[in-house]
């Protein structure tokens, strides 16, 4: 959109400097045919007066631009970067409940493997508290898997 506003002025500007050279050179010819010769002081001031006018049409292809420039909405807004934030925390939360899950089957496993006599001693040194190892026998369940 840019390239063609440009573009747009551009073609502008070449199509107003090409009338004001027709338009200068039908008032010289006129002039010339009239008075003779054009002195330099008239000359000077339709020079300055045409300078003018380009640096109007500047300075209002500038002001465009900057407000296309300021106009484009910005590719990720905070809004959007929260809610990514928000989704990733979410995501996170799920994966470490996962894995708390598979470090209790783990766990449950591991009782499950034990001697008799291993599993007793384990109970009556405290490390038994796990309430994970306290029913080894239960089946290990664990949630739906995220996809």
């Amino acid at each position: 959109m840019l390239k063609r506003l440009g573009l747009s002025l551009i073609s502008l500007v070449c199509v107003l400097t090409a009338t004001a050279a027709m338009a200068h050179r039908g008032n010289a010819s006129l002039e010339t045919e009239a008075f003779g010769s054009q002195d330099a002081m008239q000359l000077d001031r339709r020079i300055s007066s045409l300078e003018q006018r380009f640096y109007t049409l500047e300075s209002n292809i500038n002001q465009l631009r900057q407000q296309i420039t300021v106009s484009r909405p910005s590719p990720v807004t905070p809004n959007t970067r929260d809610l990514e934030v928000e989704r990733l925390r979410s995501e996170i939360q799920l994966l470490e409940e996962r894995i708390r899950e598979v470090e209790c089957a783990a766990a449950k496993l591991d009782e499950r493997t034990l001697s008799p006599a291993a599993r007793a001693a384990r109970r009556t040194s405290g490390k038994g508290a796990d309430p994970c190892r306290l029913q080894p026998e239960t089946p290990v369940q664990l949630s739906a898997r995220p996809r």
